[in-house]
């Protein structure tokens, strides 16, 4: 039996069994992001699907159209925001679905319960054949994902999905389980690899996976990828390589190198990457000094080597609170999750304000301190793998 949760690195990653992208989003940055000025941003609320309350973003093109999932008021439906609108990719089916990823082309890709990865092209929903979840689409429109092999010793292996042709990407042993997690416009995969309890990424590239080296702990998992390869996820810290737990940081892979990216200041040691852009911008989440608990978090965006809280870079008193960034595409908008004032989760768009000369403020110690006392929404959404 599965359970299906949607995560993103250590709270709401996308993939299974685990988790939530995606796809990283690829393009040059350009004027906003000139020099080290840090950008300030103004937040859209990007709403929920009639008669429900809360909506998650998964990916993100660079048009500026979003993808996720959203409340129906009786299931989690995959939905695409795009021009102010709510498009309900599940409408007239039962079940919950979701959204993981977008191009540019508008092509959408995502999966349903029970496990059936799809396809959204040109206003028509088509599943991918015998696949479980899609988790990330390139502009070429190849998919990747986990699916469930007829008479397979796994429960899942990874794939690539390339004009109706599905390819098993996942590394020896064949008894690992495996997912793949995203894919940019060269063909390159990032594949997440489960022995027993601990995690392993690879980089698949012109026919050969490579291990990425991780920051030491027992778990690594890789959630986003650019066009010149750079890979970004989250993971473990600690000494013990043998079972999960502990503390997980962000990292970014690039060239050979892991390089641990830290946490937001005087946090519980504890950050995730969710996406990377063309120019190196990385957005994410990390506990604060004012995390109640390990699972509550602020979106950050790294940048020069810094990382910002994404809260200090919102113009105006807007009262949400953004918990993830979730991903960054070319012009520098990011898809994010914010608890809003009334405290449902909505998926919001970042855009950044007109000004390049921005700075950021620190974040007050307890600044949020109320708004992260509310109970974490949807924690049975933030676990991290699928266990029979």
């Amino acid at each position: 039996m599965f359970a299906t949760s949607v995560v993103r690195g250590f709270l709401r990653r996308p993939v299974v069994r685990i988790g939530c992208s995606s796809l990283g989003v690829i393009g040059l940055n350009t004027a906003v992001h000139a020099g080290t000025a840090v950008p300030s941003y103004t937040l859209q609320d990007l709403g929920t699907l009639p008669g429900g309350a809360s909506s998650s973003a998964a990916g993100i093109n660079n048009s500026g159209q979003v993808v996720g999932s959203a409340d129906s008021g009786g299931a989690t439906h995959a939905v695409l925001f795009s021009g102010g609108t709510v498009l309900d990719l599940a409408a007239g089916t039962s079940g919950n679905s979701y959204a993981t990823g977008i191009n540019s082309s508008g092509q959408v890709v995502g999966y349903s319960n029970p496990g059936q990865a799809f396809i959204y092209s040109g206003g028509t929903v088509q599943p991918i054949s015998g696949t479980f979840q899609a988790l990330g689409i390139n502009d070429n429109g190849q998919a990747v994902g986990s699916t469930s092999l007829p008479g397979a010793s796994t429960r899942f292996q990874a794939f690539l999905y390339t004009n109706g042709n599905l390819q098993v990407l996942t590394p020896p042993p064949s008894s690992n389980d495996a997912a793949g997690a995203a894919i940019n416009s060269s063909g390159q995969v990032v594949v997440n690899v489960y022995p027993g309890f601990t995690s392993q990424t690879y980089l698949y590239s012109n026919g050969t996976l490579q291990q990425i080296d991780g920051l030491g702990g027992a778990v690594t998992e890789g959630h986003a990828i650019n066009s010149q390869g750079q890979v970004v996820g989250d993971s473990g810290i600690g000494l013990d390589v043998q079972t999960r737990g502990g503390p997980e940081h962000a990292f970014l892979y690039s060239d050979g190198t892991t390089q641990d990216l830290g946490t937001l200041p005087g946090s519980l040691s504890i950050s995730s990457a969710s996406g990377i852009n063309d120019a190196g911008e990385i957005v994410g989440q990390s506990t604060t000094a004012s995390s109640v608990v390990s699972t509550d978090s602020d979106g950050f965006l790294y940048l020069n080597g810094t990382m910002y809280d994404l809260n200090t870079l919102t113009t105006g008193d807007s009262g949400y609170l953004i918990t993830v960034g979730v991903a960054i595409n070319a012009s520098g908008q990011i898809a994010a999750d914010a608890i809003s004032p009334s405290g449902q989760e909505h998926a919001v768009l970042l855009s950044p304000a007109l000004s390049p000369t921005a700075t950021a403020v620190p974040l007050p110690a307890a600044a949020w301190a109320s708004l992260t006392m509310l109970p974490l929404l949807l924690l049975g959404k933030r676990v991290r793998r699928l266990l029979a």
